[in-house]
């Protein structure tokens, strides 16, 4: 053979230690000239490793010829006396269901269809085509994205079963190896697309560098992530273990992912970020999408005052909490709707989270401690209240004088001082006259309205906040 192919697929296969003798192996082929070179080279290799082959072929289903490529390579198996694992599957219907793109959503099927087959096929190997040009590509197109370390190191030529035995092979030394040996391959348009992000590197943003920067501009950012998986490693084994610092936890029926600033504030800027990286992973499930900006957020998060918040892709989001960071689902049903409610005086006053209760009092019928809010009771002095009264979510702007005190403050203030969490504070109930604010209810009542030693009639107001078997 004139071209290195076969002996380059050998190194990389015995340099990361892909393949052992006897195994079973499952060949992803779409018909593209990479999955039949790789098909082809492991066709050559097989007696040297007693290997056991078989063929996958997932249909995504995107594209009006996406039938024939599965007859051709159906055929194709049958040819070589191979079993071939195919499936149809609607990947568009996939993406619109889980609000993947399509390249998202045809990785995810691609990658759910290949463990069933493997399974089927009793193989402990899958094999893929990714090649040297592929590494540079992800590489790139996540620098451009801005991924951190982690996600600069590109495709693993191993990851669990899943191995790359054409990672360190240039495509242009694949088209030779095909063109000597006349071998047969569909080509697939979507690839010339420039929608696509990947598309445009390889065809735009790559040869641009090549010609106006490094002629080997493929092969230094290949083995750039090379460097990177072997410093990463390096570090997974030096860093502190995550312990505590990164702890989930149940709340109703749902998990949140919560990052304890006490522990994680101990260490460096980097630390930090690959905390950050960890708790999003953990949340999220992966870092599809996750870039510089949305870790930079979480950093600013880490030195605002309480309360501050973080949107983050896949609609999850993080919120400062009192020393520490959760991450969670941004769920719409979460969010308190504002509400502005008549009360009635005595009656009962239906709201969102419960029902609030008032009657009228002689001084006489108010305990010793009236002068306090006792939890979701408070008193008032009803001859200071200038009625109607309301009760309703707090506002832009709204300012309260907290009982004790000789002033109104920003309501935003003292909820923080309060340490009332950020996802409550929308929830609260106001109880307002036509001054302000006289109580937040279950916390402060005003200065303005409280019960005085001459005070002779007296409003009872009781918050009862609905029980969650109440639905």
């Amino acid at each position: 053979m004139k071209v290195q192919f076969l002996p380059q697929v050998r190194k990389t296969i015995q340099r990361n230690g892909m393949l052992n003798p006897r195994d079973r192996v499952l060949i992803a082929v779409s018909g593209g000239p990479d999955s039949i070179a790789l098909l082809h080279a492991l066709l050559a290799l097989r007696p040297e490793y007693d290997l056991s082959l078989a063929i996958a072929h997932l249909d995504h289903g995107l594209r009006g010829e996406s039938r024939e490529d599965a007859r051709f390579v159906r055929r194709m198996a049958k040819d070589l006396g191979l079993v071939c694992y195919f499936k149809r599957a609607d990947v568009a219907d996939f993406c619109k269901r889980k609000k993947f793109s399509p390249e998202e959503g045809a990785r995810e099927v691609r990658y759910a269809f290949l463990e069933k087959a493997a399974k089927k096929a009793r193989a402990s190997k899958i094999a893929l085509g990714h090649t040297m040009d592929d590494q540079a590509e992800t590489v790139l197109m996540r620098l451009v994205r801005g991924s951190g370390p982690k996600g600069l190191e590109g495709i693993p030529p191993v990851r669990g079963k899943i191995i790359r035995p054409l990672i360190g092979v240039r495509r242009n030394e694949i088209s030779k190896f095909l063109g000597q040996n006349k071998l047969s391959y569909l080509t697939d348009p979507t690839n010339r697309d420039p929608r696509f992000l990947r598309n445009r590197i390889r065809l735009r943003l790559i040869p641009f560098l090549e010609k106006g920067y490094n002629p080997r501009i493929t092969e230094t950012l290949a083995r750039t992530g090379q460097l990177l998986a072997s410093e990463q490693v390096k570090k997974e084994s030096d860093k502190p273990g995550w312990g505590d610092a990164i702890r989930a936890r149940r709340e109703g029926k749902t998990t949140k992912i919560v990052l304890d600033l006490s522990k994680v504030l101990r260490y460096n800027e980097m630390f930090r970020r690959e905390a950050i990286r960890e708790a999003l992973r953990r949340i999220r499930g992966d870092l599809k999408q996750v870039g510089f900006a949305h870790v930079d957020a979480v950093l600013a998060l880490m030195k605002e005052r309480v309360g501050g918040e973080a949107a983050l892709p896949g609609r999850f989001k993080a919120r400062r909490g009192y020393d520490e960071v959760i991450f969670e689902k941004d769920l719409p049903e979460d969010r308190q709707k504002p509400f502005a409610l008549p009360v009635q005086v005595p009656g009962v006053t239906k709201l969102p989270g419960g029902k609030l209760k008032t009657v009228l009092l002689p001084p006489s019928k108010a305990p010793k401690a009236w002068r306090k809010s006792e939890g979701r009771v408070a008193w008032f002095d009803a001859q200071r209240i200038h009625f109607p009264l309301t009760v309703r979510t707090r506002r832009e702007g709204d300012r309260f004088w907290p009982l004790g005190l000789s002033g109104t403050k920003r309501l935003k203030e003292v909820l923080i001082n309060d340490k009332v969490p950020r996802e409550e504070r929308d929830r609260l109930p106001l109880l307002v006259d036509q001054r302000g604010i006289l109580w937040i209810a279950g916390n402060r009542i005003s200065e303005r309205a409280k019960v005085l030693p001459e005070t002779r009639r007296i409003l009872k107001a009781e918050f009862v906040p609905r029980k969650k078997s109440d639905g």
